[in-house]
């Protein structure tokens, strides 16, 4: 048949019919081997999804975490300040000094430092003095609870982001879908529902 066509179709004069009795099919071990190891590799990333994927706890609820004060907040500040303070150099923190009492947008510097993978003991002595400067500073606060987020601490992360929401009045998107977020990580999916909504 293929001879027929050949004749009606000069472009298919290079194709030959594979001789079947000259194919070398693969060792049965070897293909068993192989799926083996797909599966154990299927298996590891699937485990590993798994465990970064929220988990509703019935005993976590997000709203019902006590609410910071100025003073809590100030003192939660400090805490992470006195890390950050303990792992860096002196002359750098002389001339992070120096930028507190320059800068006028502490809030926004800390929050592009996040973003661009500056120094994190760096970033927290920013956001940390700006709190300690203004407790009331509604952008520095959400910044902290970013920073408590990305060490999985999701209860003083909510904490920040319900007391930024609060200084906020609840006008700001950015702040609720913060609390969704943290919520649902922390177990809490009717909270994170009712935030993202």
């Amino acid at each position: 048949q293929l001879n027929n066509e050949k004749t009606d179709h000069p472009e298919l004069a290079e194709i030959e019919i594979p001789d079947l009795n000259n194919v070398n099919m693969p060792n049965l071990d070897s293909v068993t081997q192989q799926l083996s190891k797909g599966n154990q590799m299927l298996s590891s990333y699937m485990g590993a999804l798994n465990q970064t994927m929220p988990k509703q706890n019935m005993f976590h609820h997000a709203e019902r975490l006590p609410l910071l004060s100025a003073n809590s907040l100030q003192t939660l500040a400090k805490g992470v300040l006195k890390q950050a303070i303990s792992k860096m150099d002196p002359f750098k923190v002389a001339a992070l000094k120096g930028k507190l009492d320059t800068c006028r947008n502490l809030a926004g510097l800390g929050a592009f430092l996040l973003a661009n993978d500056a120094s994190m003991n760096e970033t927290m002595y920013i956001i940390c003095n700006a709190i300690l400067k203004n407790p009331k500073d509604t952008w520095s606060v959400n910044n902290l609870g970013v920073f408590y987020r990305d060490q999985l601490l999701y209860e003083p992360a909510l904490q920040c982001y319900f007391y930024a929401n609060s200084l906020d009045s609840g006008k700001s998107t950015v702040l609720e879908v913060n609390i969704a977020w943290a919520s649902l990580y922390y177990g809490d999916f009717d909270a994170a529902t009712k935030y993202f909504e």
